[in-house]
């Protein structure tokens, strides 16, 4: 039960305690009046009208200003002029005695409530005295087919100021009805209320019309008199003004009105337009109605305010213009920046009003607090330190200056919130003293009571004589938000006196307020005090309250010194004070009616406390710590510490001094268990103290046990014990396996803590790796944790990225990117793919591979976009692609140049120059084209030489010399440099007057001849010239006296001007770009006389010297068609007909270079145990192409001498090359050269073949790729498998030519090919496939198709081996000359250690097979075996015998039998060209090579058919044949030493045509045969 009363009484005072605060919604106006004048009629009176709305409900006041003074003055009541209403509403009684002050004055309206005041501005009242108006209507007539504008005026001018126009009456036979006025109909009411009737015709004429009005003072409504309307013909038949121009129509913002065009009698034809603002509107067709006579706007705003004007163009009466003007007026209206503003106490806040009138018009604005105007004239008001005064209602008033126009007002409520309490001081008395008298002291009644605002809701406290007597006090929330409470204090007698005090607080902040209570005439009377003990050391505060009147005096005192330590005339007294012992102090207090003391005793006591101990500690482990601990105390004083390790305090060793005592302990050799928190705990029989500090020992981390493995790639652990101490770093010593070792340790360091995992990015192949993990701290590291995985092979999953552009040139840029990858594993393979994308295109142009993450573009073009793109790629597939990078190539020398370069004489010294550039030949522009350059010089003389720029494709130049020849090139130019100059042309100005003196140039070196007639007579300017004159009258000077008499010569009236000239000075010369195949050359010329410049250029390899002649000299020339990749020495000289200049020497070497291979690997595609296939495809091309490839592929193993080494040779169209018949398991090694113009490479690659059946294939970019090369060798195997088999069964038919004619029997194709000695073997090359059919059906066309022939061996399978000869119609890049030699046709070897190896005793021999060919004329002759003798001495003939076609006949040699059977192809050239001196080859012989094929039955290598021992050699000719016998021995001692026999058929014509003719030069007919050499086995 007592449970529940304490409850019950704990909700009563919550509740008292629990306020809810509705907080006051300021006034706000419904209905006032909204101008600032209001005219009444005296006999009527007038009413003002004022609502308002808020919470509570305002109070509505009336005031009357005083004067021009705005402010109210004056409170209005109801008396017998005024009645002021309840509602709020003023009415001015009729009158007949006028009162300035209240008929005529200005009167404002308040409205007020507990949130604050706002008042309206002042309305002017202005009495009337009733006057009569009259309103009429006007200009009642219009025109057929048009609109008419009927007129209602109001009279006098004056009353249209209260007389507005409302509406218009319609009559017809007597009935009356009221227009519905409205837009597009027949009637509409203008914005100036007049009426417009649109389309009028003759059933509107004589209807009567009248206009209704409303006199806004007395709310009368009347209409004028009905006037009929008019209707006129169109007379006359021109357009007339029916509205005065510069017409106003005035219109609210946000009408629809409509503008009429004041022209009538306008006929359908004309054309109407509108402008505004003298342009003419545009688009306006919607807005247009009744023949475009009436323009409609709607939701008009100021913007449409202007001068407006419809133009009718009529052919018959011309222009016509109707002009008027439209202003649209905005209602006025105010706004503040903010409707509700509740700021925080003591912040700033300010206010911001704005209006919608024009800024032009004079203005100002008040400002308003509660009614009470503020000092601001501007449109901002702010607000410092926000406090309770600061709230309320505020308001802005825009006020014009124009008495008549509106005004407009806006208001916002501010309440203060988050404010800490303040006493609202106009609701408080001023004294805080209050006597009670003396005679009635028994049973007095005070009410003592306070008003706040604090926000939150405070507690009120009352207190007396500074003891609480009153907690949370009860409040009372008023209607403006302020909280008021109150107290009744009862005085029954002296001790009911005091100081009484409110203590008022929230979470912002407290106040105070206080009243003293003092009895008339009372003596001093101290409340009673209580004794105080306090702790040594700690300050104090005693206060002694007194009460007493009049002139109190208070005192403290030391009652030990009797020395009075402080005073005060108010109560309470205080003393503050530190004290170390106990002492008693006196209050005295005193004044004119007696006095009084009271004593108190301070007593001081020494409480347990710690004064200093040992500080937190960090100490390594084995080391030695001291502890001590200090502190203070008295009454049974004790000091204890507490370890880590004890569960009890234990009292160590203990020394004392007076009231303190030191506490100490000595830990040696510390260990982890001696980490922890220690405490140091002192006690007295009062009072306790407690301290603690922490030792912290610290050693190594433990050893990182839990080790996991994610994803195969991550490796993670849990974070160990770090030993006390903070882990700095991880320590991961990794190595990886290949094969059966390990690597080397990578030692990685992870200095995060926090990171517990590491991440093998981009570990993408197979590999096993171990990692040793140790954790370190400042100690030393852990123990190391061992672990062991195996990575697999992942797709790449990262792009490239950071792909950025370097050195940046026309022609290259070195791409860098960035890609994270962990290089453990050597089988680890990477490769990164460069995509270059035409930019417009969007096309791959062509595809990089590299391994590195620099690459070096070359090839590129000047001054074009290109995008690369790089991904990374391994045997999984291709990565994501990069960011895509866009470059533009810096700009270079354009390679375009001029074509059509024409001059035409416009006079005798003026010349017009074209020429014309192609489309085409813009894309060879390599940058910004800048200018056309022009060069002109005159008479080969290089002084003359001028360059004129011009943009135009056209030129005239002016001031030429009369019988002058000028010589004129033109090149192109970018911003960079000027191209190559275009072929020079000349031009000859004329000779006008033949007695005008002519200038010669005339050579040092050469005598002087001029011619003159009989009748003039030679001078001389300065020497005497008649020993040179001939009978004939000619002047002959001698060369050698040219330098004697040289100057001016006159033959009559013909002057001639000599100038001498030597031979040119050396020419500078400068290569200024180069390409391919094309090197630039810019020239620098002396100031002499030029007739040509010489070029001799050639490669540092060649001998042969090619020479270019530029006549007229240029300054910018290109040598064309040379090598790529080659170095070229230049020699450059200039020429007159005097001589040479000295030499001019440059070395350039053209773009490109050998092609090379990022890795000799990259070649190998698949491994087996008895063939490799090489990927030629890899190779990267730099610039420069590849020609052929030779190989030479050796066994590195005990083999028999036909494996030890194999030579291949092909040409460059094979992307795929497989070398067959390879032993298993075996070591091999590849020689591998590749030709190209740049010259020649060699890589060597080792490989093994499989023990098995099994591949190894390489690494490709997709698995895609890899199934094509799996299915590809497949079908050729099934294939080749099947040719055998069908080969080995029909054997029979095969040995007879006639039968094997008529089968299909595909051959190898043949190729060109070189190998590396100086020898240039070439296979044959048919356009269509090379079989016996087709060689015996195809005899029609033989020009392109060269001659092919074969031979079969005794079992009956085809000898690729046999095809001979070389081929014109090879698709190489060297032009047909590379076939003809350079020198006279040796009779011997160029070099005899140049020799092909020899072969072996295992050869297959072959019997003939006879072939039919065009290049003879009897049939039968193809089809027998010629058998040639060979004698055993050579022989020549004394008879010169005319070269003979050889024959097509196909041989087999046995060298058991003596026996030869020749076959000869003739290879006819595929056209007669001239010897060239320009070297291109430097094969002296050819030789037949053939291509690796799996179809050859083992018989040859590519030399088996030219078997040459390794010796030197004798050769003899017998009618064009070569026959080489090694030297070593006869012809008949050894069966295994082989015959080779060459047929040479320059050789044989140089011997029937030249050995007998020796100081003749060849026939003419012969003299550019072609050389053709012949193999005969």
């Amino acid at each position: 039960m007592k449970i529940i009363i304490h409850i019950l009484l704990c909700l009563v005072v919550y509740q008292q305690g629990v306020v809810t605060i509705y907080h006051p919604t300021g006034p706000s106006f419904m209905s006032i009046v909204s101008t600032r004048q209001r005219l009444y009629y005296n006999n009527l009176g007038t009413r003002l009208d004022c609502k308002a709305s808020g919470t509570p409900s305002p109070l509505l006041t009336w005031f009357r200003t005083n004067g021009s003074d705005d402010r109210p003055s004056t409170f209005v009541q109801s008396s017998e002029l005024i009645d002021v209403y309840e509602n709020g509403s003023l009415f001015i009684r009729p009158f007949r005695d006028y009162s300035k002050a209240i008929h005529a004055g200005k009167y404002i309206c308040r409205a007020e409530n507990a949130a604050g005041s706002i008042q309206t501005t002042a309305v002017q009242l202005k009495p009337q005295i009733y006057d009569t108006y009259e309103v009429d209507v006007k200009n009642t007539y219009g025109y057929k087919q048009s609109s008419a504008i009927l007129s209602c005026e109001i009279s006098p001018p004056s009353a249209s100021s209260y007389v507005h126009i409302v509406g218009w009456l319609e009559k017809v036979n007597n009935q009356i009805t009221q227009l519905n006025l409205r837009p597009r109909t027949k009637y509409n009411l203008l914005s100036n209320k007049n009426l417009i009737i649109h389309n009028i015709t003759s059933s509107d004429d004589n209807r009567a019309y009248a206009c209704i009005v409303n006199n806004q003072i007395d709310n009368d409504t009347r209409h004028s008199r009905f006037k009929p309307l008019r209707v006129r013909d169109r007379l006359p038949f021109v357009p007339e003004l029916s509205i005065p121009n510069n017409t106003e129509y005035r219109a609210q913002a946000g009408d629809r009105i409509e503008l009429p065009c004041g022209i009538s009698s306008v006929s359908t034809h004309v054309r109407v337009s509108w402008w505004k603002n003298s342009v003419e509107m545009e688009n306006i067709t919607e807005r247009l109605y009744n023949h475009s006579l009436i323009l409609q706007l709607s939701h008009i705003s100021s913007n449409d305010s202007d001068n407006y004007a419809c133009r009718i163009d009529d052919d018959s009466g011309g222009r016509m213009v109707s002009s008027m003007s439209l202003k649209v007026s905005l209602p006025l209206q105010c706004k503040m920046s903010i409707q509700e503003n509740n700021p925080s106490a003591g912040s700033n806040t300010e206010l911001l009003c704005t209006t919608n009138s024009i800024k032009s018009i004079p203005s100002q604005w008040q400002w308003y607090h509660n009614s009470n105007r503020l000092s601001m004239n501007g449109d901002r008001y702010l607000i410092n330190n926000l406090t309770r005064d600061n709230m309320g209602m505020y308001q802005c008033c825009y006020i014009i200056s124009s008495s008549d126009s509106n005004a407009c007002c806006a208001q916002t409520q501010l309440r203060v919130i988050n404010s800490p309490p303040f006493i609202l001081s106009d609701h408080q008395t001023n004294s805080n003293i209050i006597l009670i008298s003396s005679k009635n002291i028994s049973h007095v009644s005070i009410d003592l009571n306070m008003t706040v605002y604090a926000d939150p809701i405070p507690m009120v406290d009352l207190y007396k004589d500074g003891e609480q007597i009153v907690s949370n006090n009860q409040i009372h929330v008023l209607s403006s938000g302020d909280i008021f409470t109150h107290y009744r204090i009862l005085i029954r007698n002296i001790d009911d006196t005091g100081l009484y005090e409110y203590r008022v607080k929230n979470s912002f902040g407290s106040i105070s307020y206080s009243k003293h209570i003092n009895i008339e005439g009372q003596k001093p009377h101290i409340q009673a005090l209580s004794n105080l003990t306090i702790a040594s050391g700690k300050p104090f505060t005693l206060a002694c309250y007194a009460s007493g009147q009049v002139n109190l005096q208070l005192k403290w005192i030391d009652d030990t010194t009797e020395k009075v330590i402080n005073t005060s005339l108010t109560s309470p007294i205080l003393l503050t004070s530190i004290n170390t012992q106990s002492k008693r102090y006196i209050c005295a207090a005193k004044n004119p009616y007696g006095d009084d003391s009271k004593s108190i005793h301070v007593k001081i006591q020494i409480p347990s406390k710690i004064l200093s101990l040992t500080s937190n500690k960090i100490v390594k482990i084995n080391e030695t710590l001291n502890i001590f601990c200090l502190a203070e105390g008295d009454n049974q004083f004790e000091l204890k510490l507490l370890t880590p390790s004890a569960k009890t305090f234990n009292t160590v060793e203990i020394s004392s001094n007076n009231n303190q005592k030191t506490l100490s302990l000595t830990i040696d050799n510390i260990q982890m268990s001696d980490s922890g928190l220690y405490e140091c705990y002192a006690k007295n029989n009062y009072s306790e103290d407690r301290a603690k500090f922490e030792i912290i020992v610290q050693t190594v981390p433990d050893k990182i046990e839990n080790i996991f493995i994610e994803n195969s790639n991550q490796v993670t652990w849990i974070k160990p014990f770090n030993g006390n101490a903070k882990i700095l770093e991880y320590i991961l010593h990794i190595k990886y396996r290949q094969g059966v070792s390990w690597s080397n340790e990578t030692i990685i360091a992870i200095n995060d803590s926090s990171i517990t995992n590491y991440l093998f990015e981009n570990l993408y192949s197979k590999c096993t790796i171990s990692i040793t993990i140790k954790a370190v701290n400042v100690i030393g590291s852990s123990l190391p944790s061992y672990f062991q995985f195996q990575a697999n092979t992942k797709q790449l999953l990262i792009a490239p990225y950071n792909l950025t552009a370097v050195n940046l040139s026309s022609k290259s840029v070195i791409l860098a990117w960035q890609y994270p990858s962990l290089q453990l594993c050597n089988d680890s393979f990477i490769e990164y793919i460069i995509e270059l994308i035409d930019e417009q295109s969007q096309r791959i142009i062509q595809t990089y591979k590299h391994h590195s993450t620099v690459f070096t573009i070359n090839n590129l073009k000047g001054f074009t976009q290109y995008k690369f793109v790089v991904y990374a790629t391994n045997e999984m597939g291709p990565s994501p692609k990069s960011k895509s990078l866009t470059i533009q190539t810096l700009e270079s020398v354009p390679l375009a140049t001029i074509t059509d370069l024409t001059a035409i004489l416009l006079n005798s010294s003026s010349v017009h120059i074209t020429w014309t550039l192609e489309n085409l030949e813009f894309q060879l522009l390599n940058g910004k084209f800048r200018a056309f350059a022009v060069t002109i010089y005159e008479n080969f003389n290089m002084s003359t030489l001028i360059t004129i720029e011009t943009v135009n494709s056209s030129l005239i130049v002016h001031h030429l010399y009369l019988s002058t020849e000028y010589y004129i090139s033109v090149a192109i130019c970018n911003s960079f440099d000027c191209g190559s100059s275009s072929s020079a042309i000349q031009i000859k100005t004329p000779l006008l007057n033949v007695d005008m003196p002519v200038t010669i140039a005339h050579p040092l070196n050469n005598p002087l001849l001029l011619d003159c007639p009989l009748t003039s007579t030679w001078l001389h300017k300065e020497k005497s010239i008649d020993e040179y004159i001939s009978s004939n009258n000619s002047l002959y000077i001698p060369h050698s006296k040219l330098t004697e008499i040289n100057g001016q010569y006159q033959c009559g009236t013909k002057q001639y001007n000599i100038q001498l000239y030597d031979k040119p000075s050396p020419i500078d010369a400068n290569i200024y770009y180069t390409t391919s195949n094309e090197i630039g050359i810019k020239l620098t010329y002396p100031s002499d006389i030029i007739e040509s410049v010489v070029i001799s250029y050639k490669t540092s390899q060649n001998l042969n010297i090619n020479e270019y002649k530029v006549s007229p000299p240029l300054l910018n020339i290109r040598l064309t068609n040379l090598s790529c990749g080659n170095i070229y020495e230049i020699i450059i000289y200039a020429k007159n007909q005097v001589g040479f200049s000295l030499n001019e020497y440059v070395i350039g070497k053209t773009d490109g270079s050998v092609p090379s291979l990022a890795q000799p690997k990259d070649l190998i595609e698949t491994i087996s145990n008895n063939f490799i296939v090489l990927n030629m495809s890899n190779w990267i091309i730099n610039q420069c192409l590849i020609l052929s490839y030779d190989i030479e592929l050796s066994s590195l193993t005990n083999t028999s001498d036909n494996d030890r080494h194999r030579y291949y040779s092909f040409k460059n169209n094979f992307e795929t090359i497989r070398i067959a018949n390879l032993q298993p398991n075996q070591n091999y090694q590849l020689h591998i050269k590749v030709n190209s113009q740049a010259g020649e490479t060699i890589k060597i690659i080792l490989f093994r073949t499989t023990n098995d059946k099994s591949q190894i294939n390489l690494p490709r970019k997709t698995s895609y790729t890899f199934i094509i090369s799996i299915v590809t060798v497949l079908v050729l195997m099934i294939l080749s498998f099947s040719i055998f088999i069908l080969i080995k069964c029909c054997p029979v038919h095969l040995k007879k030519a006639d039968l094997f004619l008529e089968k299909t029997r595909k051959l190898k194709p043949a190729v060109c090919s070189s190998f590396p000695h100086h020898y240039h073997s070439t296979w044959l090359k048919s356009n269509n496939e090379f079989t016996i059919e087709n060689y015996a059906n195809d005899q029609v066309d033989t020009s392109n198709r060269p001659y092919s022939y074969a031979s079969e061996d005794s079992q009956g399978n085809i000898n690729p081996y046999a095809v001979t000869g070389f081929s014109l119609n090879c698709k190489e890049h060297n032009n047909h000359g590379t076939l003809r030699r350079e020198h006279p046709h040796t009779n011997f070897l160029t070099d005899s250690l140049d020799l092909r190896p020899s072969t072996t005793s295992s050869e297959r021999y072959f019997r003939p097979i006879i072939l039919e060919s065009s290049a003879l004329d009897d049939q039968e002759s193809s089809k027998r075996n010629p058998l040639v003798q060979i004698p055993s001495t050579c022989f020549i003939s004394n008879q010169y015998q005319p070269p003979q076609p050889s024959s097509s006949v196909l041989s087999t040699i046995s060298s058991s039998q003596g026996e030869i059977f020749s076959a000869f192809t003739y290879v006819p050239s595929a056209k007669q060209t001239a010897f060239n001196i320009k070297k291109l080859s430097n094969n002296n012989h050819i030789l037949a090579d053939q291509s690796s094929s799996s179809a050859d039955s083992g018989v040859h290598s590519s030399f088996t058919q030219s078997p040459i021992t390794k010796h030197s050699f004798r050769k003899c000719h017998l009618h064009g044949f070569s026959l080489d016998r090694p030297s070593s021995a006869d012809a008949n001692d050894d069966s295994e030493k082989h015959l080779y026999a060459t047929y040479d058929q320059h050789f044989a014509f140089l011997r029937g045509s030249t050995l007998y003719r020796p100081n003749r030069e060849l026939p003419t007919s012969h003299k550019h045969q072609e050389q053709e050499q012949y193999s005969l086995v």
